[in-house]
């Protein structure tokens, strides 16, 4: 799963009203097979050298060289699932739908458009805050400070207002302005 294609998540069909999506996903540029091309080749040298080492005597070399392909195997894993890690606001009529992706772990919120509140956090890294009957969720993980304002300025000129269709076109306009891949669903 390293550096997967975004695929489409099904919804629940008892949404009231057309869907329309739109998939945030962080930027990678390297394929799954690059990626473990590359983790062979330093585990083959780190190997190679231990072995050589471990013939002349020094056993330890190798058990090192060991302990760091693992190591470095480990971080590409962690790698590979924050890769994967996506945010999908899915709108309707009615409803704002975020399902987020973490770590393997799928999660998903609804709110009532007409009573969503969106704006930003406090602190250095600001997200997309929504806020409704007590919940809030942040959204936006992988974008730049730049982008999520942007963001967050669209959704609170057009959610309460627009339809569904609109308010998620005007976000993908606003997202490729800023230069951010969105795999949108109508």
């Amino acid at each position: 799963m390293l550096c997967a294609n975004p695929q489409p998540l099904s919804w629940s069909e008892d949404s009231p009203g057309p869907s329309h999506s739109i998939r945030l996903q962080r930027n990678c540029s390297a394929s799954p097979r690059t990626l473990l091309v590359v983790l062979g080749g330093l585990s083959a040298v780190s190997l190679t050298i231990g072995l050589a080492f471990w013939m002349m005597n020094a056993p330890w070399v190798l058990f090192f060289s060991s302990v760091e392909v693992l190591a470095v195997a480990v971080a590409f894993l962690v790698h590979a699932r924050s890769v994967a890690d996506s945010d999908t606001l899915v709108l309707t009529t009615y409803e704002v739908q975020i399902i987020q992706e973490r770590q393997g772990q799928v999660q998903s919120f609804r709110f009532n458009r007409s009573l969503l509140r969106v704006g930003m956090t406090a602190g250095f890294d600001p997200r997309i805050a929504l806020h409704s009957a007590g919940q809030t969720v942040t959204f936006g993980l992988g974008l730049r400070p730049a982008a999520r304002r942007a963001v967050c300025r669209q959704l609170q000129k057009d959610l309460a207002h627009a339809s569904a269709r609109e308010c998620v076109h005007k976000l993908q306009n606003v997202l490729a302005q800023a230069g951010v891949r969105a795999v949108v669903e109508f």
